[in-house]
């Protein structure tokens, strides 16, 4: 008889222990530094009740102060009752106001209305082990066209809160 998992406790520290980063599918270093960060989650005992996490800028986007006032949303996503996993989505827009894009073969640049979008997920599985991405792209408006996009990758350990 296989021994039960216990549940994710209803406060954790994650720390950060590796990033990979991409610039338009380009690995790069790094946006900004986030190894050894650490950033609390605090569930209630409500199954379905959306966690929250702390501090909000180090799994959201350096860009978090620009969706404060505009359509931002952090939700959680209901899991099977037996499996001990907690996974947290948030998302947001923010319109950036007009931003110049380089055309395609030639020296011009088209000028348009440009919004970002950061979509994110922190997944934190039953060993207390967690991965958290975070895509960012910025777009033009009337076009749609990607001007560009940063896609963040961070893995860690969380430990119980005493």
């Amino acid at each position: 008889m296989l021994a039960s998992i216990p549940p994710i406790p209803l406060a954790l520290i994650c720390t950060i222990q590796t990033v990979h980063s991409s610039w338009s599918n380009t690995p790069i270093q790094g946006v900004r530094e986030l190894e050894r960060q650490s950033f609390r989650v605090i569930r209630t005992s409500e199954r379905m009740a959306q966690p929250r996490v702390e501090p909000r800028t180090v799994i959201d986007s350096r860009l978090t102060s620009l969706a404060e006032n505009f359509q931002a949303s952090g939700r959680s996503k209901p899991v099977a009752p037996n499996e001990n996993l907690l996974n947290y989505k948030w998302s947001f827009e923010a319109p950036l106001g007009f931003v110049a894009k380089q055309n395609r073969d030639t020296t011009s640049q088209t000028v348009n209305k440009s919004t970002l979008f950061v979509e994110g997920v922190l997944k934190i599985d039953s060993q207390l082990q967690f991965e958290l991405r975070n895509l960012s792209t910025l777009r033009q408006e009337q076009s749609s066209d990607l001007i560009n996009s940063l896609n963040e990758l961070a893995t860690g350990m969380c430990v119980p809160q005493s």
